[in-house]
């Protein structure tokens, strides 16, 4: 289900017009907007009430804070530990 989830966003995502880069404050690019998004929970209010961004530029920047969250889950925690001795370790 969770992986359904994931392509569906997926799907959202791609299908969304790209919003134009903005020329304001430096907090107002993309790349900014996206760290506030992986911010928790503090991030995520300064970018709600962020004065002068459109609603779509919040709305990709959080989209994008998802799909790093879903990898670090599912790759970074969920993968399984190598086994002891598999040749690799010294």
């Amino acid at each position: 289900m969770g992986l359904a989830v994931i392509l569906g966003l997926g799907w959202m995502y791609g299908r969304r017009s790209r919003p134009p880069e903005s020329s304001g404050p430096c907090w107002s690019r993309s790349w900014a907007l996206v760290v506030l998004a992986l911010i928790p929970f503090l991030g995520w209010i300064v970018l709600a009430v962020l004065p002068g961004v459109e609603r779509r530029r919040k709305a990709r920047a959080a989209m994008h804070a998802v799909f790093v969250f879903t990898g670090l889950i599912l790759f970074g925690f969920l993968s399984p530990d190598p086994p002891i001795g598999d040749g690799l370790t010294a």
